[in-house]
């Protein structure tokens, strides 16, 4: 019972006879001593992914294998030393590993299965937003197995929210990825009603301004002349205003689409006397 490596036993038989005179005959064992048989599975794990591809195997050792071991599993699942597995419940697997003298080692591992609850993903609705507007993008995303892995399109950020302001309307694609390689995706769409105010002046008389309404995308628009006067407000879209005193006055344009949107310019004029 001591492990000692491989030793050899040299028989010698002598026979003599009257007849045939002497006679020898030799034959060689070999004794072989080997370490103890042994079995290991893998460590417990748990099972946390729909169609998992989950495989344990058994590493046999020691005892004496002429050829190989033999492999026998709890349930009659295989008799192999790899099986591959797909748990529905908590389970323990037994393998008993066979050597050729007969002698039996045996492991156990336990697979505990978590059930999986598919991802959930909320992404933002569609939206308007004036021209300059800004709109922060806010994915939650629950359930499924972290970590998430988020990409969007354009590629605006590795994370799940993201403020923009997009220059003309846009959509915006958020997709999540679980650590089960589950994926979930939504689109925002941004609509952009963008609107720009300007204006040009020029006189027709030192003291009358003709005004040149330059804005787009406008509907409506409104103005203020900046002298205070009783007609100093006006809605037409390129007016005519007099300007009873000389002096300094900041004529002021505010343009409006047809979502509400509005934009603002602003210039100053010199009044001189006719």
């Amino acid at each position: 019972a001591i492990i000692e490596g491989t030793e050899t036993v040299l028989l010698s038989l002598f026979v003599t006879s009257p007849c045939n005179g002497n006679d020898t005959l030799t034959k060689t064992i070999f004794i072989i001593d080997t370490p103890p048989l042994k079995v290991h599975l893998n460590d417990d794990t748990s099972l946390v992914c729909p169609s998992q591809n989950l495989f344990l195997t058994a590493h046999a050792a020691g005892g004496l294998a002429i050829g190989s071991y033999r492999y026998s599993w709890n349930n009659s699942i295989g008799t192999k030393d790899t099986i591959h597995i797909n748990p529905l419940i908590t389970t323990t697997y037994i393998v008993t590993v066979t050597d050729s003298c007969g002698n039996t080692a045996s492991d156990t591992s336990t697979v505990h299965f978590i059930p999986y609850v598919p991802l959930q993903l909320s992404f933002n609705n569609d939206t308007i937003i004036c021209g300059g507007g800004k709109v922060l993008l806010n994915a939650k995303v629950t359930n499924g197995l972290p970590d998430y892995i988020y990409l969007w399109t354009p590629n605006i950020t590795t994370h799940d929210s993201i403020t923009v302001s997009p220059a003309s309307s846009s959509n915006y694609i958020f997709k999540v990825t679980d650590a089960c390689g589950y994926s979930l995706s939504d689109t925002a769409a941004i609509t952009v009603y963008p609107i720009s105010t300007d204006f040009s002046y020029s006189f027709s008389t030192n003291q009358t301004a003709v005004f040149n309404n330059l804005s787009r995308g406008a509907v409506s628009c409104l103005w203020n002349f900046g002298d205070a006067s009783v007609d100093s407000i006006s809605t037409d879209t390129n007016p005519e205003h007099f300007y009873a005193d000389e002096g300094t006055y900041k004529a002021t344009l505010v343009s409006i689409n047809q979502n509400g949107c509005s934009d603002t310019a602003q210039k100053t004029l010199i009044i001189l006397p006719d």
